[in-house]
């Protein structure tokens, strides 16, 4: 209760700290919402840059294959780390998706 005060006022002003610290709590936790929106948009800047590395390498091994090369004649295959693949393709999928883009090899 509010001291000096008595009565209906008291419960008044006892309220009205209440609600302050209500407001203080919600301010608290909408800063703490925006930090996180503002990492989340970071990181799907990230993925987003990835996304297109990606698309443009895709287009890029795809004028290979219309072009008629073989996998053995990819100038620049370069395979993505697994961190970077593993994080847009699912784990199962991956293993398989790798196989599909690895270069051809031939033991002797």
């Amino acid at each position: 209760m509010a001291q000096g005060y008595s009565g209906d006022t008291a419960k008044a002003l006892g309220l009205l700290e209440d609600l302050k610290g209500i407001i203080v709590k919600q301010e608290n936790t909408i800063r703490v919402q925006q930090l996180k929106v503002e990492l989340l948009s970071s990181r799907a800047r990230e993925l987003e840059g990835e996304r297109d590395v990606l698309r443009r390498r895709v287009d890029e091994l795809s004028r290979e294959l219309r072009g008629g090369r073989t996998r053995s004649q990819f100038s620049t295959f370069k395979p993505y780390p697994r961190p970077v693949v593993s994080q847009l393709v699912p784990v199962p999928l991956f293993s398989t998706l790798a196989a599909d883009m690895a270069p051809a090899t031939r033991s002797r």
